[in-house]
């Protein structure tokens, strides 16, 4: 049986909270003007190739050994903006993809529907 402390649940808690707000706040940050500069700009589908094929279709056992170099290297190591770092490059990824379709549709309903 595991014997935590209401100390040791809420250091946990407060983990977990701190690198899923920051990972979340990063991705929209860095993800939402992504995704417009894809929408408006006349090389999406070279970029949106690039993307997708570097980002998405990877598995994430590949980044593995690279990771943990330049962890070591830098002592990022058990660290929370590791974490953040780590969740961010998988959640990129995907957050570019909704937000794209919405500026692409609001940029059509501000020029009344017309494409």
């Amino acid at each position: 049986m595991c014997d935590f402390s209401r100390k040791q649940i809420s250091s946990v808690f407060t983990n977990s909270t701190v690198v899923s707000v920051g990972a979340t706040v990063l991705a929209l940050f860095l993800g939402v003007p992504a995704a417009y500069a894809l929408s408006r700009g006349q090389f999406r589908e070279k970029i949106k190739c690039f993307l997708h094929s570097c980002l998405s279709n990877d598995p994430a056992i590949l980044f593995l050994i690279p990771y943990f170099t330049v962890y070591v290297k830098l002592q990022l190591i058990d660290t929370r903006i590791g974490l953040i770092i780590i969740n961010l490059s998988f959640t990129l990824a995907m957050s570019h993809g909704p937000c794209e379709r919405f500026s692409m549709t609001s940029d059509r309903v501000g020029r009344g529907g017309q494409d």
